[in-house]
């Protein structure tokens, strides 16, 4: 069993270009803000520590003379006097033995002091130890010297807050910055996707109207971009469709509407210069036209051409025929092209059988109105021939020539009024039976070999 799909969820573009805006900023503001914070946190380190550094060797120094002589009160003068700002919290003394000489606050070290202190050793460098109680002071030991010799060390403990109120500066500036960022991203996104949604929306209303058949719709390109660029496509394809459109249209004049599809879609099927194919040739023609169209009016007679023709024509091209001429009182018809089917004999003679009731009728409307009346007669067969496009450069026309034509147009001259007469050719290629007379051979004017020719009685 297959795993059900999840429904994709419909996010508007107004709330993807702002995520993603969003989340950009804040990766940067993010980014910036650790970058700059431990950037900023080591300066100030740095600073705090060398200045605390400069106060306790100088104090050291100070102390060093009192220190030797056991002057208690001038080493508290020297203690009592810290420089204002410093951050220095405590200061302490202690002898070569490690033990408390002066103190200026009461209270007991931290464990992470006396742990030091219990492990110092007689060096004469400076040290810093961080962290060593809960408010995160610092401990700088220094040696106390005198001529070069160490005579006791020095301990300040220095508070930490400007590193820690360095990094809420920054916080805080950020944390400022974050939220102006993000009014900025909304309302940048809002105008971004509004430029954005508003021809994607355009297109989406003109795609629906084609969808539903209106070809009269287009899009204002609304900028000079990539959009724009969409926009001026589609309006092409637009004119495009238009004019295959136009085309299909004029198509459907000639052919079906179904031959006139397969021909747009498949352009190759239209040989230039013509191929050899077989095809089935239709020719329907008035009978005793000529002595009609002399005792009638030239008004009378097109109209009367016209009457019939219309219901003809529309057979002819729901059979998938193709009228390839029409010559005044008889037109010709074509099956099977651009492309020959096993059911283009059959398509040819339905028609036929529907043309000659079609007639009829039409002929009975007249009669009861008065007006002069016709007959046709249809001659049908089935050969090889040219098929392609013929003619020259400033005239072309798509038809058929070869012998075929020939005899097809011979058949129907040998038909009377109301007959379909059809070879013998056809009559083989039929899937669907039908009432036929028994074949007759007859000599065909211009056609040297006899053909055999079959009067079609009524469908079977």
């Amino acid at each position: 069993m297959a795993p059900k799909k999840l429904p994709m969820i419909k996010m508007p573009l107004f709330y993807k270009i702002f995520i993603f805006s969003l989340s950009i900023f804040l990766i940067a503001i993010l980014e910036g803000d650790y970058l700059l914070e431990n950037q900023i946190e080591g300066r100030v380190q740095i600073l705090l520590e060398n200045e605390t550094k400069m106060i306790a060797m100088q104090m050291a120094k100070s102390i060093a003379a009192p220190l030797l002589l056991e002057n208690r009160l001038q080493i508290e003068n020297v203690l009592a006097t810290p420089p204002p700002a410093s951050g220095i919290s405590r200061l302490l003394i202690l002898g070569m033995d490690k033990k408390v000489i002066a103190d200026t606050r009461e209270g007991a070290l931290s464990k992470k002091v006396t742990d030091y202190l219990s492990s110092l050793r007689q060096e004469s460098s400076i040290s810093i130890i961080p962290d060593i109680d809960r408010n995160n002071n610092a401990l700088l030991v220094t040696p106390i010297l005198y001529a070069g010799i160490r005579i006791g060390t020095f301990l300040v403990i220095f508070s930490e807050e400007p590193v820690r109120a360095a990094q809420k500066d920054i916080r805080h500036s950020f944390f400022i910055i974050s939220i102006f960022g993000g009014i900025l991203s909304f309302f940048g996104a809002l105008i971004l996707s509004r430029m954005l949604s508003r021809p994607v929306r355009e297109l989406h209303r003109a795609t629906q109207a084609i969808g539903k058949g209106d070809l009269s719709v287009s899009v204002l390109p609304g900028s000079n971009d990539e959009l724009g660029d969409l926009v001026q496509a589609f309006n092409g394809m637009v004119r495009d469709l238009k004019k295959s459109d136009v085309l299909k249209n004029a198509l459907t004049r000639y052919v079906s509407r179904d031959i006139a599809e397969r021909v747009i879609e498949h352009p190759e099927l239209i040989h230039v210069g013509g191929i050899r194919q077989k095809v089935v040739i239709l020719f329907a023609d008035i009978r005793g036209f000529s002595t009609l169209s002399e005792n009638l009016p030239s008004e009378q007679v097109v109209t009367l051409l016209n009457e019939y023709y219309l219901p003809m024509f529309e057979i002819i091209l729901n059979h998938s025929g193709y009228i390839s001429n029409i010559m005044g009182d008889g037109i010709m018809v074509i099956f099977g092209i651009p492309e020959y089917l096993p059911s283009s004999p059959d398509s040819a003679l339905k028609s036929a059988i529907a043309l000659q009731a079609a007639i009829s009728r039409e002929s009975s409307k007249r009669m009861a109105a008065g007006a002069p009346v016709v007959e046709f007669g249809i001659g049908i067969h089935l050969g090889d021939c040219i098929v392609g496009n013929i003619g020259s450069g400033s005239r072309m026309e798509y038809t058929v020539v070869g012998q075929a034509v020939n005899i097809a147009s011979r058949i129907e001259s040998m038909s009377g009024p109301s007959e379909i007469l059809i070879s013998e050719d056809l009559k083989k290629a039929l899937q669907s039976e039908y009432l036929c007379s028994p074949p007759q051979q007859v000599l065909l004017k211009g056609i040297e070999a006899p053909v055999n020719i079959l009067k079609v009685l009524e469908p079977g």
